[in-house]
């Protein structure tokens, strides 16, 4: 396994992007199987694109990200400025399952673990372990944990809710 993150400042995004890329090239030069990415709201015209410039930038086999107010990573915390932030993993052997859904695609809290299996598209057998990143005006987390932690007694969770947005539907 091997890792990398970059933090830019710029104001540009497409700068920010090209700066985090060199850094990341200068630190690794295997394919990337997961790019984290966290992009404040200075950067939200660039949001819709923002998956297409990642693909083209890093090349990864998995994108995750959400918009944030605050930025961290390469050691390095932003608050109420422009930024971007890019990790990149190599993870010989890990397979990678990408989910989203909606809250109400969620099981109720009567649901069997097997309805939690549905939703992920995997079994506990497998030995899953979630980064989960949940948009705080719409998910319910409380029950996405303890749904996971009834369906997956003995994955691991790490994550948040995460959102630049100030309110519903911005």
């Amino acid at each position: 396994m091997k890792w990398s993150s970059a933090v830019s400042q710029t104001q540009s995004f497409e700068k920010a992007l090209k700066e985090c890329g060199r850094k990341i090239r200068r630190e690794m030069s295997e394919p990337i199987d997961l790019l984290l990415v966290f992009v404040s709201p200075h950067h939200e015209r660039f949001y819709r694109q923002a998956p297409e410039l990642l693909q083209k930038e890093f090349n990864p086999k998995v994108i995750l990200g959400c918009t944030a107010g605050g930025i961290i990573g390469d050691a390095k915390e932003v608050e109420n400025a422009p930024a971007l932030s890019v990790t990149c993993g190599v993870l010989p052997g890990v397979e990678i399952l990408p989910f989203s859904f909606l809250n109400d695609a969620m099981p109720d809290s009567d649901a069997r673990p097997k309805a939690w299996h549905e939703l992920f598209g995997v079994t506990p057998d497998k030995e899953p372990q979630f980064i989960l990143l949940g948009d705080p005006f719409t998910m319910d987390a409380d029950k996405l944990v303890m749904g996971i932690d009834y369906a997956y007694q003995r994955s691991i969770k790490i994550g948040g809710l995460a959102s630049a947005a100030r309110k519903p539907q911005e």
